[in-house]
């Protein structure tokens, strides 16, 4: 059954699909940004491992491997 959440949810979906397809270059620039993004988080980390200032949360580690473990 439908109901009208589910047909404004659907609605919402195709408008971001329809946006995807017109803005390609738009779309090239957010993949590129999330890379260089990546990259500076990236050198941030190694130069904090050399440093040996790199703290690891164990609270954080534990629970997203028991989420992953658990497929939650």
């Amino acid at each position: 059954m439908i109901t009208g959440v589910n047909l404004a949810n659907m609605a919402s979906l195709q408008n971001s699909k329809e946006l995807q397809r017109d803005n390609p270059n738009q779309n090239a620039l957010k993949a590129h940004e999330a890379k260089e993004s990546g990259l500076d988080k990236i050198s941030v980390i190694k130069e904090q491992i050399a440093n040996g200032t790199y703290n690891i949360d164990i609270q954080k580690t534990s629970q997203k491997m028991a989420q992953d473990l658990l497929n939650i």
